[in-house]
């Protein structure tokens, strides 16, 4: 579950016995002294993260069926009911169709990370439809199923009490005296549920990736009862805060540096090209063949402004890996840039332990003339930037280079 237990337990010795415990025993404290297991890796991630929110950095959390045999619990089956699952069926059911008709409501757009947002507040111009007759009407509370699904676009509406989207998502009731709806979304967004619609997966095109309905309510959903469920959802949103405060920390020590490199060079008056100041190594075209484990797989997603985020990974086999590097092999600490969606997010590539694939919109640039954390700022610049927007329309990455 959500280690509350254990954390109840941890309270209790710093109460009675804080002044006196010895290093030794508050290095035990840290981690050993508290173990648990589940079978459940959402809830091996909550209550690791529920102890670390309470001091303890190490607690010794792990992937195993307490109650198997190989652990020789009696009473299994006892305790095995306590362990709840259903499906997502179960869960929701279809909401009434309600067209937008004449109404005047606000239009709703489902974001990628962000759920379900106002699109007045977040984009410059509507992306609706002219005529949003057609449009449904979504009420808040209720669950929002997009595509493409693999890439968890599906969220409940909580951005307006009544608002209308696309005809083409699905609209869900959510039983919630079952479900916490906070809850049934992040469940709805964990591991398993995101390699359960990539095996069920059908069609091809980027943005229409979804699977049969059948199958989404064939999910299978960890289901405590409903204490336990917001006792989960509380601590996720503890953590989002600290993970935001310490985003919002790096965002401007970014800035910060970036300040700093414009005071030590904007006096600089020397320029070349890139071309003369760098070797490329360019694998745009032809996506070669993916695999479900094998050598790291980079793309656009990966490369963010500054580090390389492994959120989204993907893989190719060494024998298909050894077929395509006929064009360079990138290597650690060359500079990345990415050509179009999004245009202009550059890193450095970090350690990876094995042999590694860059490819789709993405250019990689090694250089012997410049320091490569020069050239990584050198291209994050407003300046540079200024450059590639002026040629960015509908121009080749050599154009800009």
């Amino acid at each position: 579950g959500t280690a509350g237990f254990l954390v109840s337990a941890s309270e209790y010795i710093r109460r009675h016995y804080e002044d006196t415990m010895t290093p030794e025993q508050w290095e035990h404290f840290s981690g050993p002294a508290f173990t648990g297991f589940d079978t459940d890796f959402t809830m091996l991630r909550i209550s690791a993260m529920n102890l670390m929110l309470h001091s303890i950095s190490t607690p010794e959390i792990d992937y195993k069926d307490s109650v198997s045999k190989q652990n020789q619990i009696e009473g299994t089956e006892r305790y095995a009911e306590m362990i709840k699952y259903t499906t997502l069926g179960n869960l929701i059911a279809p909401a009434k169709v309600i067209r937008c008709g004449k109404g005047s409501f606000p239009v709703l757009s489902m974001t990628m990370h962000d759920g379900i947002v106002l699109q007045s507040e977040r984009f410059k111009k509507s992306l609706a439809s002219i005529d949003q007759s057609d449009y449904k009407v979504v009420k808040r509370g209720q669950l929002v199923v997009g595509f493409p699904i693999d890439e968890g676009v599906l969220y409940v509406q909580k951005a307006a009490d009544e608002g209308i989207m696309s005809p083409a998502y699905n609209v869900w009731d959510i039983d919630t005296e079952k479900v916490d709806a906070d809850f049934l979304e992040l469940c709805l967004h964990s591991p398993q549920s995101m390699q359960y619609y990539k095996d069920k997966l059908r069609g091809t095109t980027a943005r229409r990736r979804s699977i049969p309905t059948s199958d989404l309510l064939a999910l299978k959903i960890r289901l405590p009862d409903m204490q336990t469920q917001r006792e989960a959802v509380a601590i996720i949103r503890k953590v989002e805060a600290i993970l935001n405060a310490r985003q919002a920390q790096l965002d401007y020590f970014e800035q910060l540096v970036k300040s700093r490199f414009i005071e030590l060079f904007a006096s600089v008056e020397d320029e070349d090209t890139l071309i003369n100041l760098c070797s490329f190594i360019d694998y745009r075209g032809k996506t070669p063949e993916k695999a479900e484990s094998g050598l790291p797989f980079i793309t656009a997603k990966n490369v963010k402004m500054h580090h390389m985020s492994f959120d989204t990974q993907e893989f190719i086999s060494k024998e298909t890996y050894d077929k395509v590097m006929t064009r360079g092999f990138p290597r650690i600490g060359d500079v990345v840039f990415t050509t179009e969606a999004p245009l202009g997010n550059v890193c450095r590539v970090p350690h990876i332990e094995t042999e590694f694939y860059i490819g789709q919109r993405i250019i990689t640039m090694q250089t012997e003339q410049l320091e490569p954390a020069y050239l990584e700022y050198a291209l994050s610049s407003d300046e540079f930037k200024r450059k590639i927007a002026e040629k960015s329309s509908g121009s080749t990455v050599e154009g800009v280079l």
